[in-house]
């Protein structure tokens, strides 16, 4: 099923030299749209009619922008003017926001043009929507950025932004075999975004290649969260840098839920970075970290109550009973509580900080491959402790088990956004070169 449609890099530069107009880029995005998702069902909303106009308009500009002419989707907890972005829930399916989220602006003023929105779960950790995993349809695309990550694994968008609070990026990503990225906290703004807790959102891209994803973090990060490099001299600095990156195998706090498939994905990424030259050392995490789902839970699960309990009170009978459980427990949990949780997590945030600076860390992106869609959507114990410490965290797909995708998940300190994306980039080269994606 999937069109491997060309790169958001490839798009730019064969409008660049007038070998496609954005218009036509666009026109064969509504076509794969029409013509495949209503087996995925990776969109909630697209407006063909409006997406075409703004494709003429990129046309008919004198300047171009990074982005010029790219399609991109946007999962419906971020605003995009004129569409619906529902939050996955039957409270808002029928909301459609007046101006759009920050990121959606930035991309926009990139030249991108935004293609529809996709399907998330319910307030983004509830029920799950409607989409299928491209790799199997039988299997779950993650949640919660289902629609984004699907939609981009089933080549019909290049690229797709998604958001998460605790695992809603690099799981989806890992199930359907893309990279995504979660970024060091607050260097995407949320502006704009259904706010699930200020404490632990994050807004980030996926693609199927690792040049699309390192030309969308520029065009979106913040102004004080500088992405690079982009000069040689920077590359080759970072090149020095990378040359020397300890690199860790770090299992953390869900260490018991790993399963075959997820091992065998942590061992051909162990046996890709000694191809590079890189030792990859095991490290098992001092026993306070152990705490990290519990912590997580108890910050996210207050902050939804204060965001949302009014709607449990008003339309309880529209919740599945999975968000009303989740709304009721954090009813019950003190604001002294809280600030405890709180207190606990920057205290890990600084044990880790010194813990993996200087280093590169590989853990599990996920317990195992995509579940079948009648067990849920999957664990995020795997992905809790990034979002948590407020890490940027990249998923890397590392082939295929048995036919469905497996990936590892790479992490490091604050700020180190760009270096994960370039030792990535090596990885996935080693790995390919290597032989090492082969299915067993």
């Amino acid at each position: 099923m999937k069109q491997n449609p060309p790169a958001a890099t490839e798009i730019v530069t064969l409008i660049r030299h007038k070998q496609r107009t954005a218009e036509s880029v666009v026109r064969d995005c509504l076509d794969r749209i029409e013509a495949h998702d209503h087996d995925i069902h990776a969109f909630l909303d697209v407006d063909a009619d409006a997406a075409l106009a703004e494709a003429r308009l990129r046309d008919r500009q004198d300047s171009q922008g990074p982005l010029h002419g790219v399609p991109v989707a946007i999962k419906e907890v971020i605003d995009v003017a004129g569409l619906r972005c529902g939050w996955g829930s039957e409270v808002y399916r029928d909301r459609i926001p007046q101006s759009d989220a920050v990121v959606v602006r930035k991309l926009r003023d990139a030249g991108a043009v935004i293609i529809g929105t996709t399907v998330s779960t319910e307030y983004a950790i509830g029920a799950a929507g409607p989409t299928r995993n491209p790799a199997g349809a039988c299997r779950s695309p993650g949640g919660s950025s289902s629609g984004s990550a699907a939609a981009v694994a089933a080549g019909l968008v290049p690229i797709a932004i998604g958001s998460q609070t605790i695992g809603s990026i690099i799981r989806p990503a890992t199930y359907c075999g893309i990279f995504g990225l979660k970024p060091t906290k607050d260097a995407v703004s949320t502006t704009g975004t259904m706010m699930m807790s200020e404490h632990l959102d994050h807004i980030g891209p996926m693609a199927t290649n690792l040049a699309d994803l390192a030309l969308t973090c520029r065009m979106i990060y913040q102004p004080g969260a500088a992405f690079g490099p982009d000069t040689p001299g920077q590359r080759d600095a970072s090149r020095n840098r990378l040359a020397g990156l300890k690199v860790l195998r770090v299992e953390g706090p869900a260490r018991n839920r790993v399963q075959p498939e997820t091992r065998a994905a942590m061992d051909r990424a162990t046996a890709g970075f000694a191809k590079l030259g890189h030792e990859v050392q095991k490290l098992d995490l001092p026993p306070e970290f152990d705490a990290c789902q519990e912590i997580i839970e108890t910050i996210l699960y207050k902050d939804l109550w204060t965001h949302y309990g009014e709607d449990y009170h008003r339309y309880r009978e529209l919740l599945s009973q999975r968000l009303q459980d989740i709304l009721l427990e954090g009813s019950q949990i003190s604001n002294a509580a809280h600030r405890s949780a709180l207190k606990a997590a920057a205290a890990l945030r600084q044990t880790a900080q010194t813990l993996f600076r200087g280093t590169v860390v590989m853990s599990p992106a996920a317990d195992s491959v995509a579940p079948l869609i009648a067990e849920g959507t999957g664990s995020n114990a795997q992905q809790a402790l990034c979002t948590l410490l407020g890490f940027p965290a990249l998923a890397v797909p590392c082939g295929k088990v048995e036919g469905l995708p497996v990936g590892v998940q790479l992490y490091g300190v604050a700020g180190t956004d760009s270096i994960l994306l370039e030792i990535a980039d090596s990885l996935a080269s080693a790995l390919t070169m290597g032989g090492l994606l082969d299915a067993s």
